[in-house]
């Protein structure tokens, strides 16, 4: 809390004569969901590798609950399962091109290394819309879609990389490092508008 030596609520109520009132703002409501869809999410629940991360927990726990109750409340939900960057996220196989690119990270990059999830996203974002170094990064903070394909969590937005790093990866990566994730994304049954973006850009 910004509230120099508070250290809850109560305390600054109390030292500034402020009235804390708690009222509930959310109503009750039943909603009916269809036992198949019941089920899944109750299996999603179950199952132990649901919660291996973050990602994980959001993309097979939250998503699905969250998008039962938007499409019973008419509520928007965020972000577009139809939007063309949630699309791709969803199908491109991410860990097969991190297990790719590992080998081209050194050991002594430490834990301030710019994930390859990351790296390997905004070179797809950079073929699909063809920005520069600099201007790449900017977009992933500028749009939420973008900062959503790459995977960049909202605290780590403002450093999670500048764009000399971004070419200083590139460079060590090579031809080698970009055509694995090249051949990552347009091999198997890839979408046929991503293959035709990344060949046609």
């Amino acid at each position: 809390m910004a509230y120099g030596r508070f250290l809850t609520y109560e305390e600054v109520a109390i030292k500034f004569n402020i009235r804390l009132v708690e009222l509930s703002f959310l109503q009750e409501r039943e909603i009916l969901i269809k036992e198949d869809i019941f089920n899944f999410v109750k299996e999603n629940l179950e199952l132990r590798r649901n919660y291996i991360n973050e990602y994980i927990i959001c993309e097979s726990i939250i998503f699905p609950i969250l998008s039962i109750v938007s499409k019973h409340n008419n509520l928007p939900l965020w972000p577009d399962p139809a939007h063309q960057l949630a699309v791709l996220r969803k199908i491109i196989p991410w860990q097969e091109i991190t297990d790719g690119l590992i080998p081209f990270y050194s050991d002594s990059a430490g834990r301030n290394a710019v994930p390859p999830r990351t790296f390997s996203a905004i070179l797809i974002i950079k073929k699909l819309r063809g920005p520069g170094d600099r201007e790449a990064v900017s977009r992933v903070k500028e749009n939420r879609y973008i900062q959503y394909f790459c995977n960049v969590p909202d605290d780590k937005l403002p450093t999670f990389i500048d764009h000399s790093t971004l070419s200083r990866i590139r460079g060590r990566i090579g031809e080698e490092g970009a055509a694995v994730i090249g051949s990552a994304v347009l091999s198997g049954n890839r979408s046929t508008e991503l293959r035709n973006s990344m060949m046609n850009s």
